[in-house]
């Protein structure tokens, strides 16, 4: 009975390191869901020459352009920016304190971008909002992820 229960336990524990290690954090920008999944064939901006709405929701959350991708066709923007606050703090049930600066954010520049979707990256904190859009509802969804 006892070598049972060692057993039914050693079991456990070693599906809870696969579960842990399968949900490991990518090492590299390129292996996150945004660039194996989401967009594809993405060239950069020429920041200088580009004009459009999310420039001024950027301006009104104190968030400044350093480089943007276009991908899918021309349609999905990556934003790449630095956060005023740490995203991962939203994603905390007990630090639920930025979803005033977030949330907001999501949705003007949703409106901003034509209620397409898009991603905003920050390159200094390593982390990433991927903001799937509902265009029929104006609704925003948000998904957090981190690189290395």
């Amino acid at each position: 009975m006892e070598k049972q229960v060692m057993k039914r336990l050693f079991t456990l524990l070693f599906l809870s390191l696969i579960a842990v290690n399968a949900r490991a954090e990518p090492k590299l920008l390129s292996e996150t869901r945004l660039f194996t999944e989401i967009a594809k064939d993405c060239h950069p901006v020429d920041l200088k020459n580009w004009s459009h709405p999310t420039l001024k929701v950027l301006k009104k959350y104190d968030l400044k352009l350093d480089a943007l991708d276009l991908c899918n066709n021309d349609t999905y923007p990556i934003f790449y920016t630095v956060f005023k606050y740490d995203v991962s703090f939203n994603y905390e049930p007990s630090l639920m304190r930025n979803n005033h600066y977030f949330l907001p954010l999501e949705y003007d520049m949703a409106r901003a971008n034509s209620w397409h979707s898009y991603s905003i990256v920050d390159r200094d904190r390593k982390e990433m909002l991927n903001i799937k859009v509902n265009k029929k509802k104006r609704s925003t969804q948000d998904e957090y992820d981190r690189y290395f």
